[in-house]
């Protein structure tokens, strides 16, 4: 029996994954259920969820002649509307994905504080694979290659010139994961 809904926990790294470019870790959970059956060879139309923390990256900066560190935390959620293919013990799939990401900033120069919370937006596709095994759990390993459509670009209030963070305009996140299906 197919599953027609999966529960998993990822972790993954974004490339580029420096932390000025807001690269790094993921950590996410995933929830995807089965939209419709395709075809006569057992394809499904999958829609998947995901949020969670998807990076935390530290750096250091020059702040008007005095160092500073600042902290961004990203926090996202992104939707794919995948197709799946029966493939060995598992599936194949692939399909689109649109993701937003919150970054929350906090920098600190000696007690000179700038907290700001920035929004963006890529849009991609997703593939990978799912490997089932005793009866209800399974293992995923995930490729997601995104465009950005409204990056982040966080600056110093001393110099709006210098980049603190910024958003790639392009970067893909390789994940692996391991779930339960239904």
């Amino acid at each position: 029996m197919p599953p027609t809904f999966t529960l998993s926990a990822n972790v993954g790294r974004r490339t580029p994954g420096s932390a000025v470019d807001l690269g790094g870790i993921e950590f996410n959970v995933s929830a995807g259920g089965e939209v419709a059956s395709v075809g006569r060879n057992g394809g499904r139309m999958w829609a998947e969820f995901s949020g969670g923390i998807v990076g935390i990256a530290n750096h250091a900066w020059d702040y008007g002649g005095s160092t500073g560190s600042a902290t961004a935390v990203r926090s996202g959620i992104d939707l794919a509307l995948l197709l799946g293919w029966p493939a060995w013990r598992g599936k194949l799939y692939a399909g689109p994905l649109a993701a937003l990401e919150l970054v929350w900033l906090d920098a600190n120069s000696e007690g000179r504080l700038q907290r700001e919370i920035h929004m963006g937006s890529a849009a991609g596709l997703r593939t990978g694979y799912q490997y089932f095994w005793n009866q209800r759990f399974f293992v995923r390993t995930d490729v997601s290659g995104c465009l950005a459509i409204t990056r982040q670009r966080i600056v110093t209030r001393s110099r709006s010139d210098t980049s603190i963070f910024e958003a790639p305009p392009a970067y893909a996140t390789f994940s692996l994961g391991a779930g339960i299906w239904f």
